[in-house]
């Protein structure tokens, strides 16, 4: 039966793409909580659109606001890698909403996720990010933003938030003369636990900081290295993080290294997206705890207190109602 219906589901989404193909866009799936890509791929095109808004009459709010709706739906297997349970299909749609005015960017999104395993899994977010953007000189860009993300294990089971987050940061652009050099700090607050705490003693926040340097050249071409801290409960060093990007005309490609404070664990993520007219296909592959001594089972490595590595694949169709940014 459980194979009958995943094939059923994977002929669905089959006819979604080829129906998909008549139908330019951001290479960015809105409500995707597995890849962080998704949100670099957003970011990216955040600041192509402020680099074209330092020629413009920015009083002008007609000549520089956009606004644009987004539909999209992920397919995937969530973790592959687990050797308790056979993999499981996952179906997310999603809808979100970009605008810009003048140097105010607003991101709205909401996801709505199902496990097909037994029982059927499901799982909500949503995300909102407020921006806004200076311009001290021709070449210098200085953007403050807050972003908040929720994420709630809905069934089976009693509803638990699996993630909430509110991150204020802050990022420096500067436009080169042969590419482009970014700063950007921030400081993620965890507040799931205080959400999900049953007593007043259990609740609690976490906090985390980063710094990010990155260079991106004329062609395209964009590295960029984080180094993240964890603040509360424990000071410590978190990771390290290394990212590399490109973008040309409708492609957009990334893949990012990750590793522990021991550089013993590692994480690696690569991501494709394709554009054709307004519609956005897209396509990544995440392997976590890469060097892990797990046996594979989420139980006996919980018991042994060993990593196990993770493998969670996707591909991804969206479609844009409204101008590109």
């Amino acid at each position: 039966m459980n194979f009958i219906m995943h094939k059923r589901l994977l002929s669905f989404c089959f006819i979604v793409f080829m129906a998909a193909q008549t139908i330019q866009a951001l290479p960015y799936i809105p409500g995707c909580p597995l890849h962080e890509s998704c949100v670099r791929a957003l970011r990216n095109e955040q600041r192509n659109r402020r680099r074209t808004l330092k020629n413009q009459d920015l009083n002008d709010l007609g000549a520089t606001a956009g606004h644009n709706l987004n539909i999209g739906i992920i397919a995937g297997f969530d973790d592959l890698a687990n050797k308790s349970r056979t993999p499981v299909f996952t179906l997310k749609p999603s809808l979100a909403y970009f605008g810009s005015f003048g140097n105010f960017d607003l991101y709205a999104g909401a996801f709505y996720t199902f496990l097909f395993d037994d029982p059927l899994g499901q799982k909500g977010g949503l995300q909102e990010t407020l921006g806004y953007n200076f311009f001290p000189g021709d070449s210098f860009t200085i953007t403050v933003a807050l972003d908040n993300d929720n994420q709630l294990n809905i069934s089976p089971g009693e509803p638990a938030f699996a993630f909430a987050s509110a991150e204020p940061g802050i990022s420096f652009t500067m436009d080169l003369k042969h590419g482009e050099f970014s700063a950007a700090a921030g400081l993620p607050i965890d507040y799931s636990a205080f959400l999900n705490a049953k007593t007043e003693a259990a609740r609690e926040i976490a906090i985390d900081s980063y710094f990010t340097l990155g260079y991106t050249f004329p062609f395209g071409l964009g590295i960029s290295t984080t180094s993240r801290i964890w603040v509360r409960p424990d000071l410590e060093y978190g990771e390290t993080e290394l990212n590399l990007i490109y973008g040309a005309k409708s492609f957009y490609g990334s893949f990012t290294v990750t590793a522990d404070d021991r550089f013993k664990l590692w994480s690696l993520e690569p991501y494709l997206a394709y554009t054709v007219k307004q519609v956005t296909f897209s396509a990544s592959v995440l392997f976590e705890n890469i060097g892990g001594a797990g046996t594979g089972s989420p139980v006996v490595d919980t018991e042994i207190g060993a990593d196990r590595i993770a493998i969670t694949p996707s591909i991804g169709v969206r479609y844009r109602f409204g101008e590109r940014l």
